[in-house]
């Protein structure tokens, strides 16, 4: 009987073991524990200033995909159950992975920046030389 119930038992830790890493893989558990790396990160006492309005962004950004994701999320209750489970070393890296996928996206913004700059000075017509004659609209 004792070796059934040992391996129900190594069966059911399998399964929870299975179930938490699955959990991590979820696209809104990835982007909830970059808001919570981001806000750890943020909270530390020793924050540069130049740090600061980068760290809001991150929040932000993290917390409009999450919104996206699962607008219907009990953020506080999540938050408060991951972060449990969350190590130091696994903020370290979680908030390695989300600095990256931030700094992808910025890179991104910008790049779509200059081509939409690119396309308003291109509609523009330039500057002419005669006066305008041409009375204001009434």
């Amino acid at each position: 009987m004792g070796i059934r119930w040992t391996g129900v038992a190594a069966l059911a830790a399998v399964a929870i073991f299975a179930g938490s890493r699955a959990s991590a893989d979820d696209p809104a558990t990835s982007d909830l524990r970059c808001l919570i790396a981001i806000g750890s990160a943020s909270g530390a006492g020793d924050v540069s200033e130049d740090l600061k309005p980068l760290l809001l962004f991150g929040s932000m950004f993290y917390l409009g995909k999450l919104e996206g994701r699962a607008p219907d999320l009990d953020l506080e209750n999540r938050i408060a159950d991951e972060a449990q489970n969350m190590t130091a070393d696994d903020m370290k890296n979680d908030l390695v992975r989300c600095a990256d996928e931030l700094r992808t996206e910025s890179v991104e913004m910008k790049s779509i920046a200059g081509r939409l700059t690119a396309r308003a000075q291109a509609l523009t017509p330039p500057p002419s030389d005669q006066p305008n004659d041409t009375p204001p609209p009434q």
